[in-house]
């Protein structure tokens, strides 16, 4: 479980999810583009003098909720790869351009922040579990499902 923590970069949690791979909860949630390229720059600044540390923490995932991405693998998978677009929301640690490609000396950083443009979350709703239930049991049409 990670510590929760407050630093000059507003990090509020940090928590290792699986080997080589933590989840970082920051005190703000998603803004604009322009705050969090900003942000994601000072993160990397801090992190640029423990860059050599850095290489078995090959990716920081920036998320609203460090826990959830920790509790297990689905959680991270969907969370990382759903509220993050390549174009926008990824960045590095000692980022650089050669020839047109992008790369990064130490770690890759994704954005996996919620932003205004994704769609709710999905919340389950009790009465129609409820309802369903009898489908699913056994001698339902769904048992076994």
């Amino acid at each position: 479980t990670g510590d929760i923590f407050l630093n000059k970069n507003g990090i509020l949690k940090a928590t290792l999810v699986m080997n080589g791979v933590v989840a970082m909860q920051l005190v703000n949630g998603f803004n604009n583009y322009t705050d969090t390229k900003m942000e994601m720059e000072e993160l990397s600044s801090t992190l640029l003098p423990y860059l050599e540390s850095l290489q078995s923490l090959p990716l920081i995932v920036i998320c609203d909720d460090a826990d959830f991405l920790e509790n297990n693998v689905q959680n991270f998978l969907w969370v990382t790869f759903t509220r993050s677009n390549p174009s926008h929301d990824i960045y590095g640690v000692d980022a650089f351009t050669t020839n047109k490609h992008w790369g990064c000396n130490g770690s890759l950083i994704i954005d996996a922040r919620k932003k205004p443009h994704h769609a709710p979350e999905l919340i389950l709703n009790e009465k129609v579990l409820e309802k369903i239930a009898p489908i699913f049991a056994e001698g339902g049409s769904l048992a076994g499902w």
